[in-house]
């Protein structure tokens, strides 16, 4: 094979592969400025009905592989007939040949945005707002989508109801965000519903929950600003990494197969923002808390993707040492599954001297995002045949069937530029 086309091969958390690279930016505060003026890095470990938010028909990514929606708003269906090729040839006598194109142009890439939404943000939304307009510069992959969403997490017993935890007030569960994406349709849900409330929300947001860097509103404004926006009340909890979790149970398929899942954490407090020692509802919700093998474990069974990475603007313990909470429990879980992801890290205080671009943090996470060398097959196979990159053979030694033999690896591949793949298998 030409071996320019191999290179280290990038392993997280005991060698499991990465499936999917989907962007979850769970938004606290995204702050950022010139790239001297903050610090990013590679994360180091530290010393229902359409449901009650309103989500309407197009609650899934979008593309080819989109599964439809069930009457209470849910997913339904699951891998694309094609798996993640662009074409599949049968050959006879069981044998099939698949074909992708890999490489930084043709990677899917699905970001969701995830942010914390208690009243503590309230003052940081203009500023999030005039980074997030700056975003659609930012050099995103070619076919990224993104979604919006809150760190607000449900009842296990049931999701369409907030968790215990949560600080109610009047149609809490129709506030958009709340394991759902946010759209339109969720704000004018919302806004008719509880009318004090809902006029926090003034901006019209774009339609679809799903959009590209470059959308747009009615108004104008960029579908990720205009999605930025919440009733910012006492919800009292903050946990981002449990209803990441959450909305993969209430919706399959929710992202795009064979896409790269990059999830972003923004938040101002830890995950679930309380002591769990001091409240048994908070207990319970402490005790939810996924960490990365889980989350990506998780993502991986709903939604047949090829990799997950976590990014995250979030509190160091030095950033937020005064809080009682933090002092107690002395612990960073954001930061720990980041840096277990590979992802890229910002301590949240580091940004505070200038919050209104956006696009030095925007393009360190881009620049994380070539997929990880992983091709969703159609079909469980029994074996591979053979395979070839760029009309080279590959070394079947380089090659591991994996994900109950439903998707191959090819270990190092690493172009610079899009390539072919074709991988011939017996069914």
């Amino acid at each position: 094979m030409n071996s320019a086309l191999i290179a280290d091969t990038r392993r997280d958390d005991g060698g499991e592969m990465n499936k999917s690279y989907a962007l979850l930016v769970s938004f606290g505060l995204l702050t950022a400025c010139n790239s001297s003026d903050f610090k990013t890095s590679a994360a180091k470990p530290p010393k229902a009905s359409a449901d009650a938010a309103g989500e309407g028909v197009n609650g899934s990514a979008p593309g080819d592989d989109t599964p439809q929606s069930g009457t209470n708003g849910e997913s339904v269906g699951g891998r694309a007939p094609s798996g993640g090729a662009v074409s599949v040839e049968e050959l006879g006598q069981g044998r099939v040949k698949a074909n992708f194109s890999y490489g930084p142009k043709s990677a899917k890439a699905d970001f969701l945005f995830v942010f914390d939404n208690s009243s503590s943000m309230k003052d940081a939304v203009d500023n999030m707002k005039l980074g997030f307009d700056s975003l659609s510069s930012a050099k995103w992959p070619a076919d990224t989508v993104i979604g919006v969403m809150t760190t607000m997490p449900g009842n296990p017993a049931n999701l369409n109801e907030v968790h215990p935890a949560v600080n109610r007030y009047a149609s809490i569960e129709k506030e958009p965000g709340f394991l759902s994406l946010m759209s339109e349709t969720a704000r004018s849900n919302f806004r008719s519903a509880n009318s004090s409330m809902g006029d926090r929300l003034p901006e019209a947001m774009c339609q679809q929950e799903w959009f590209k860097p470059s959308d747009k509103s009615s108004s104008g404004k960029s579908c990720l600003s205009a999605a930025v926006q919440s009733a910012f009340s006492s919800v009292g909890v903050e946990a981002g990494l449990v209803a990441v979790s959450q909305i993969l149970d209430k919706r399959n398929q929710f992202f795009r197969v064979n896409s790269n899942v990059h999830v972003v954490f923004v938040s101002d407090t830890q995950d679930p923002g309380k002591n769990p020692n001091n409240n048994s509802n908070v207990r319970a919700l402490y005790d939810l808390r996924p960490m990365y093998a889980n989350l990506k474990s998780k993502i991986i069974a709903n939604s047949s993707v090829s990799g997950v990475k976590l990014h995250g603007v979030t509190p160091s313990l030095e950033c937020r040492k005064a809080e009682k909470d933090v002092q107690e429990l002395n612990e960073t879980p954001y930061q720990v599954a980041i840096a277990q992801s590979g992802g890229t890290w910002l301590d949240f205080c580091d940004g505070d001297s200038a919050r209104t671009n956006y696009v030095p943090v925007a393009e360190q996470i881009v620049a994380n995002t070539l997929p990880e060398p992983v091709f969703v097959l159609p079909e469980s196979v029994k074996n591979i045949e053979s395979v070839e990159v760029a009309g080279q053979p590959v070394e079947l030694s380089l090659v591991t069937l994996v994900d109950g033999n439903t998707a191959v690896r090819i270990e190092g591949l690493s172009p610079s530029s899009d390539v072919a793949v074709t991988i011939i298998y017996q069914r």
